[in-house]
């Protein structure tokens, strides 16, 4: 089949192939220098699924996320984020498979040199709600009494304190080797417009004071904030309360999962008033259909389900690094991507930046492009 290509698909979606060994994207490559101070582990809608009898599907259950543990293990991270989506069923047992899978790799916390391992877990919009969603929860729990004692939300504290051995609470504050990590669950409220935690606001009136403007930190919810990161699929942005808040610290860094969308794709990290990263997916990770196909022909065509993405995060004084991986294959996704720190301008991630250093392709006008 030949298919034309536009010139915004492919200044839009081609990049996303380039990550795939076509063409190398390195967006920054600065010399810098400093000392490494953090160093986390970063994965996304892991939507870990049960089935009648309580069975784990094949490839979404433990073995998938064990594997991506086991790297940031060997790289001797001292966090672990995990952006949502952790159930698919938003069932109790599928957020204790995610627990029995931690515990493997780092019982009671520890790394195996006995230094402790920070969860930074949230929760996603399949952990609060995802029991609504077809019939996939009557598939395992039959009876509308019993399946009201496995769904998460209707227990939520208690599920977690079982999967996880630490207290839920709604948004939380943590610091791993001096640095913030504030994670907002999705707790979504239908009547605030569609926020996906209506505390937020809240929260950074009472402890905005204690985030340091001169100094990142990193900011974890399931939606991308509106308007940063490249979100394919319609309904990914939360209402806009995040980035109103974030907008005001400069070296903030928000982690966003939700979209499934690859990190081969330099559009993944966007910079504006601050930063916004997308972190893809453990489970189906997929590109935007765009003109190429509608989003039904897509997901058949391509197979959502192959790819396994994530991130190594390496925090040092005067900058960071992205280390994008793929988990089933256990290669990299591209190079390494490097952004300085403090924020300053230029932004190298900006959008307006990147335009600068890409040029127009330009084709014959009779050209085609065969996909089989």
């Amino acid at each position: 089949m030949s298919v034309n290509l536009t010139r915004r698909w492919f200044i839009g979606g081609a990049a996303s192939f380039a990550g795939l060994g076509l063409a190398p994207v390195r967006l920054f490559a600065g010399q810098a220098t400093g000392r490494l101070i953090a160093r986390f582990g970063v994965v996304s809608d892991i939507h870990f699924s049960v089935d009648e009898g309580l069975v784990y599907y094949p490839d979404h259950g433990e073995e998938t996320l064990v594997k991506a543990l086991e790297f940031f293990r060997e790289r001797n991270v001292d966090g672990v984020v995990i952006c949502g989506d952790l159930a698919d069923r938003s069932l109790g047992e599928e957020l204790m498979g995610v627990g029995r899978a931690w515990e493997r790799v780092f019982p009671n916390d520890r790394a195996p040199d006995g230094h402790h391992v920070e969860k930074l877990f949230i929760t996603g919009n399949h952990d609060w709600e995802g029991h609504t969603y077809g019939f996939n929860a009557r598939r395992v729990f039959a009876d509308e009494t019993e399946r009201a004692r496995h769904i998460v939300r209707n227990d939520l504290k208690g599920w977690w304190d079982r999967a996880f051995h630490e207290e839920y609470r709604p948004i939380w504050l943590k610091q791993v080797n001096g640095y913030s990590f504030v994670g907002a669950n999705w707790i979504l409220d239908r009547g605030s417009k569609g926020d996906f935690n209506p505390g937020l606001e809240d929260f950074y009136g009472a402890n905005g004071m204690r985030l340091d403007p001169s100094q990142p930190f990193f900011h974890l919810q399931h939606p991308p904030p509106r308007n940063t990161c490249f979100a394919p699929w319609g309904g990914s942005n939360d209402a806009g309360v995040s980035t109103r808040i974030l907008s005001r610290y400069p070296n903030a860094m928000a982690f966003s999962g939700h979209t499934h969308y690859t990190l081969t794709d330099p559009r993944f990290i966007w910079q504006g008033a601050f930063t916004s990263v997308g972190c893809s997916s453990l489970r189906g990770t997929g590109v935007a259909p765009d003109e190429l196909f509608s989003r039904e022909r897509f997901v058949r065509a391509v197979g959502m389900p192959q790819y396994r993405q994530g991130m190594l995060v390496d925090v040092f004084e005067d900058h960071i690094d992205f280390e994008r991986r793929d988990f089933r294959s256990g290669l990299p996704l591209g190079e390494t991507l490097t952004m300085p720190l403090p924020a300053a301008e230029p932004k190298p991630f900006a959008y307006a930046e990147r335009a600068k250093r890409f040029a127009a392709a330009e084709f014959a006008a009779d050209a085609t492009v065969a996909v089989a």
